[in-house]
């Protein structure tokens, strides 16, 4: 039965079907894995010269390491999954 208020009288959007979600989602997934694995490759000699500092861990300064190396990783990460998305969606 069509809507007698027509789909610009709606609150809200129709949703999206279950596949096409999914398939958006293993698209931001394997942009983001790629992502990382640039970062990775890119930074693997500051990463390599880096380790060392990391064992024994302990105080202020190794937790800091620690968190600046995660959050550097995170931004290609995340560059990777909005390609990703942009892909799906295209």
């Amino acid at each position: 039965m069509p809507d007698p208020e027509g789909p610009e009288e709606r609150e809200w959007a129709d949703p999206e079907p279950v596949p096409a979600v999914e398939r958006r989602t293993r698209f931001r997934v394997a942009g983001g894995l790629v992502g990382l694995a640039v970062g990775l490759l890119v930074f693997r000699g500051t990463l390599l010269a880096v380790l060392p500092r990391l064992w024994p861990p302990g105080g202020p300064r190794w937790f800091t390491l620690v968190l600046v190396m995660a959050l550097s990783l995170t931004l290609p990460l995340m560059v990777g999954a909005a390609l990703g998305e942009a892909l799906a969606r295209r």
